[in-house]
């Protein structure tokens, strides 16, 4: 449609001022109401979008371009279509979709109370399944009644437990339904527990009339409990007496019946195994006493070293024992060889008592000896140095080239190289002041006739 501005002028111009007032005030106003209603109620907003961009300026261009026109009241027709597809989907908006609305509102409103929160949540959540329940109320308590007029009181529980906090009809329903199977439970078990006493299955009479506080199964129920009393005062006896297996055997098929026998089980297995573990360690103690008492005593060393029991206090001790009574006895044996070498053979007096330190290094008297012999060696003084070279010999045993050849009466036969004196003769190794020579050998070699001349020089 087109209208002839030529008609009436100044009322035409008018009109189009108002209209396009109208317009742009549609157009903000929409598109206010379509953004916000579209972060909610998808639909309405969508549809309240929609419209508002079909009468923006934008796109009233874009169709005059592809020679499509409509005028001012056109535009109005569409927000007003806009405005009716929206109201139409608000009406079909379900529970749920208000539900997480208002959700994303409180979640916006509270921030991180979350405690606050959760309950506004099951709040809301309580209100939706209260509503659900209101509009198929009739038949849920139909269904119920008829469940609990054919005595199926089991069922009512389980399927009125979810409404009862909606309806009291229901609860006291599901009330009066627990009371009608307890007393179902009293007629079982008031039949059943004596029969199990009369039986002798004690435990399970007591474990069936325990819950119930019945004045007529009170004498059945305390004469099963003194039954199970007996029998535990009977096992801790036993435990007190140290017959654990058997404690263990018997309690084992009664654990069950009551929490005491689990603990006193426990307690027998801990005490079988501390007893187990103390017979083992006596009967070891008992074989490394004997290997001791036959001076077997590196056996007995061996045997404590390598048992299980190795850090028990008494194995060490006598491991303790062992190694003192094996020193004791290599000492006897030395001071047996010692009674028959004269003291003129200092050499194998100092050999001697160099062993005899080694098993007593905190020993005075064989300090004393040993020093002794060792001033006997200076006072027999030192002939000069011989300085041999390795172009003197075929086979040089030495990694140096050259070095002095020292020998000390009786027979200290001494290398020195690089001024460090190096022990070449058993005597000179025995007194313990010199370097071993192995440090300065070559691999394969033999160092007897180095030996021998310098004991040439102890002869001359």
């Amino acid at each position: 449609m087109y209208i002839n501005t030529n008609v009436y002028p100044k009322f035409l111009k008018t009109v189009k001022y108002i209209l396009r007032f109208i317009n742009w005030l549609f157009v903000i106003g929409l598109l206010l109401i379509g953004g916000l209603l579209a972060m909610n109620l998808f639909f309405a907003g969508i549809s309240l979008i929609v419209a508002a961009l079909l009468i923006t300026p934008y796109m009233q261009d874009f169709l005059q371009k592809i020679h499509i026109n409509y005028l001012v009241s056109v535009k109005f027709i569409v927000v007003l279509i806009g405005i009716l597809t929206a109201t139409l989907s608000l009406s079909y908006e379900t529970d749920e979709s208000l539900f997480r609305t208002r959700f994303l509102i409180y979640q916006m409103y509270f921030d991180e109370d979350i405690e606050k929160l959760n309950r506004l949540v099951s709040k809301e959540t309580e209100n939706i399944k209260k509503q659900e329940y209101i509009e198929v109320r009739e038949d849920i308590q139909a269904e119920l009644k008829y469940l609990y007029n054919d005595k199926q009181y089991q069922e009512v529980l389980v399927q009125g437990s979810p409404y009862i906090p909606f309806d009291s009809d229901i609860r006291k329903l599901t009330e009066d339904c627990k009371e009608k199977l307890q007393q179902e439970q009293i007629k079982i078990v008031s039949v059943l527990v004596p029969k199990l006493v009369k039986e002798g299955k004690y435990r399970e009479a007591y474990r069936l009339a325990e819950p119930f506080h019945i004045p007529e199964l009170q004498k059945v129920t305390m004469k099963a409990k003194k039954h199970i009393d007996k029998n535990f005062k009977k096992l801790k006896k036993w435990y007190e007496t140290g017959k654990y297996s058997r404690v263990i055997k018997t309690g084992t098929e009664q654990i069950d019946s009551d929490c005491r026998i689990k603990t006193l089980i426990y307690k027998a297995e801990t005490a079988q195994e501390t007893r187990t573990r103390n017979k083992k360690i006596r009967r070891t103690v008992k074989k490394i006493s004997s290997l001791i008492g036959y001076r077997k005593y590196e056996k007995a060393i061996k045997l404590a070293n390598e048992s299980e029991f190795s850090d028990n206090s008494k194995l060490q001790a006598l491991v303790k024992r062992a190694k003192l009574k094996l020193k004791k006895s290599k000492e006897k044996k030395i001071l047996r060889k010692l009674r028959n070498i004269p003291s003129s053979q200092i050499e194998a007096n100092l050999r001697e008592y160099t062993n005899l330190l080694e098993l007593f290094p905190d020993n005075k008297k064989y300090k004393q000896k040993l020093a002794h012999y060792k001033q006997k060696l200076i006072e027999l003084g030192k002939n000069p140095p011989l300085l041999i070279t390795k172009q003197e010999y075929e086979q040089w045993p030495f990694t140096v080239s050259q070095g002095e050849l020292e020998c000390t009466p009786p027979g200290i036969v001494t290398f020195k190289a690089a001024n460090k004196n190096y022990a070449i003769s058993e005597l000179a190794v025995a007194t313990g002041s010199f370097l071993k020579i192995d440090s300065i050998l070559q691999t394969d070699s033999d160092i007897e006739i180095i030996a021998n001349k310098g004991m040439e020089l102890c002869n001359k």
